[in-house]
């Protein structure tokens, strides 16, 4: 049995670390480890058609409205990453070898926003089981979103590929959000769950991907890190908080999932990868298919935005609109 992902709530500033981590613990799969919930804080920034998103998003997460078509849409833009992460699909020999022809194409993502926007469409996430920065065309997906209405545009990545150019070009697409999976606070530790990556250089990338936002007078994309508790790295997540709270917009601290199904041959290699802390929430009902759609690279639509999610196709893009789906029996 895997530990499900909850939904995110902000924990109470005020109390010291360890207790704010204890907390966490002890309440969520992922939490904010800290007041500083961005949502809130773009509530603020952008006004009523933000706040009135995210009503709705609340509505639909605790199951009271149905909206005609989902409020986000996350795209899978290439089915590529340049990591090996033992917490991830990519470390599995069977899904590795992909390139530039499982590239979503530019044409469908413009119609499916445009459409999406006309119907409901309030956020993107512009990364699945993916690195996103692969894609250096990536700022044209994510102006063209802003351009067409949407409200909030985000991605999760593993900073790798981040240059001062493409930094610059991120910052003025649009994006609202951006999020640097790290799991670390040594190059030793990082070695281990990051396989490929370099400690030294992603700090140094989120660094002066701050620097250079505050250079240019923005207060957008927020900018957040995020620590997969895992029995190797477990140890170094409260030198984590305490060196990234002071310096980005938010922390997650997220609890390890494994990337592989029971049936899987690597399904117990992938479980002793828990942390001693992992526990279980109990009684489990899933929010994800009330808010959101997974477009994949090669157009099939998902309800789900795990790794397991993968197993669970609902239909193609390519083949029938969204909203079809989507209100489907």
């Amino acid at each position: 049995m895997t530990q499900p992902i909850v939904p995110i709530r902000p924990l109470t500033p005020g109390d010291d670390l360890d207790r704010r981590l204890a907390r966490t613990e002890a309440q969520e799969d992922c939490a904010f480890v800290d007041a500083r919930d961005p949502f809130a804080t773009l509530t603020e920034m952008f006004g009523d058609r933000f706040a009135a998103y995210r009503r709705d998003w609340e509505a639909a997460s605790a199951f009271t409205l149905e909206t005609p078509f989902p409020l986000q849409l996350d795209f899978e833009l290439n089915y590529s990453c340049n990591l090996r992460c033992p917490m991830c699909t990519w470390s599995v020999e069977a899904t590795s070898g992909t390139g530039k022809k499982d590239w979503f194409p530019f044409e469908r993502y413009q119609a499916i926003v445009t459409d999406g926007v006309a119907r409901g469409l309030r956020a993107l996430d512009m990364s699945f089981v993916n690195e996103p920065l692969i894609r250096r065309d990536l700022p044209k997906f994510i102006r063209f979103g802003r351009d067409a209405g949407v409200l909030d545009i985000a991605f999760n990545t593993n900073g790798t590929l981040l240059t001062p150019s493409f930094s610059r070009e991120l910052i003025d697409s649009g994006l609202t959000r951006i999020q640097f999976s790290i799991d670390a606070f040594s190059p030793e530790t990082f070695d281990k769950v990051r396989t490929g990556g370099d400690y030294d250089k992603v700090v140094a990338n989120l660094l002066k991907f701050l620097e250079l936002r505050a250079s240019l007078g923005g207060a957008v994309p927020l900018v957040g890190v995020s620590f997969v508790k895992q029995r190797d790295n477990q140890h170094e997540v409260n030198p984590f908080v305490a060196f990234w709270e002071s310096k980005v917009d938010y922390l997650l601290i997220r609890e390890y999932l494994t990337p592989v199904l029971p049936t899987d041959a690597h399904y117990d290699e992938k479980s002793a990868m828990f942390a001693d802390t992992r526990h279980f929430t109990g009684e489990f009902k899933c929010t994800k298919p009330w808010q959101r759609m997974i477009v994949r690279y090669d157009g099939t639509l998902l309800p789900c935005c795990t790794f397991h999610g993968a197993h669970l196709p609902m239909g193609n893009v390519f083949e029938t609109p969204i909203d079809q789906i989507w209100s489907s029996p």
